[in-house]
Order: structure tokens, then C-alpha cells, then sequence
């Protein structure tokens, strides 16, 4: 099990955090799930089959503390995105929650049920703020196994 977890301020509407996350080509799968916050309105888009380069790495921590054993998965913090728009590839989920004003209440987004990436594929996450200030958590869950099953 691995994660990723931070938090920034959208000074903006409009103004987004993304992260770019690549499945190595293998029977190796990594199971994946998010969970998001923020103060006012956040909209998620997740989107597979993105054209990325660039970007800060990010190191995956390893929920075993007693194992020296790294992700297979290669996460890039805010990668330019190829293309016409932050739109590259082809959107696979959205969620949009939370206040139109600031500091009304807290909005959370949260994918309860995990998505399994596909091997040899990129992908990337943007968390948008939809009013201006909104404080966003972030958090990326997953675990990683080998596929003992023949491929359909």
C-alpha cells in the first residue's frame, strides 16, 4: 500500500493543482483510490490516456514503514500537458462538490470505490478550485499487485 498527500491554496477560481500518475507496461496493477477537500466548491477530473512531460516528482510513501519496497507508479506533480487542453485524454470520471461562497462549508470528494489503472497508461488528476481561496487536501491511495488471471 502507497500514498500521496499535500494540500495548497487555489488563490483563483479556475486555478487547478494537477498530477500526473503512469502505469508501467506489466502484469504488475496498481488499485487506486482519492480523496479530496477543500474549503469552497472543488471540481475533479480524471482523465486516462493524457500526453504528459515535465512536472515534479513526487515520491509515493510506502504504508509499511518496515518495507524498503517503491511504486511502481511514476507521479508527476503539476506535468505540462500536451495538446490543445488540460483536457488530453479521455475523461473517465468528474465530480464537482461544495459551496458557491467561500467559507460557507467544507466540500469533499472522495472515490470510495477504486479504479484499477491500466498498464502503459498515463493519466492525470486536476483538482479545480470553483471560488476563489479554497484550501484543497489531497490524497492518493493505492496498493499494487501481480495479475495471476488471464487478460479478456
Amino acid at each position: 500500500h502507497y500514498f500521496v498527500d499535500g494540500f495548497t491554496t487555489l488563490a483563483s477560481s479556475g486555478d487547478s493543482i494537477c498530477f500526473g500518475v503512469t502505469a508501467p507496461d506489466g502484469s504488475k496493477w496498481a488499485h487506486m483510490r482519492f480523496i479530496i477537500d477543500g474549503t469552497t466548491r472543488t471540481d475533479v477530473y480524471v482523465y486516462e490516456g493524457a500526453t504528459l512531460s515535465g512536472g515534479t516528482s513526487v515520491t509515493a510513501i510506502n504504508n509499511n514503514r518496515n518495507s524498503t519496497n517503491t511504486s511502481i507508479l511514476t507521479i508527476t506533480q503539476d506535468p505540462v500537458v500536451s495538446g490543445v487542453s488540460a483536457t488530453s485524454g479521455t475523461l473517465i470520471q468528474s465530480a464537482s462538490v461544495g459551496a458557491t461562497k467561500k467559507d460557507k462549508f467544507s466540500a469533499s470528494i472522495g472515490r470510495e470505490g477504486e479504479v484499477i489503472l491500466k498498464s502503459g497508461t498515463t493519466y492525470l488528476y486536476e483538482i479545480r478550485a470553483g471560488a476563489d481561496n479554497n484550501v484543497v487536501d489531497y490524497l492518493g491511495l493505492w496498493y499494487e499487485h501481480t495479475d495471476k488471471t488471464k487478460q479478456w
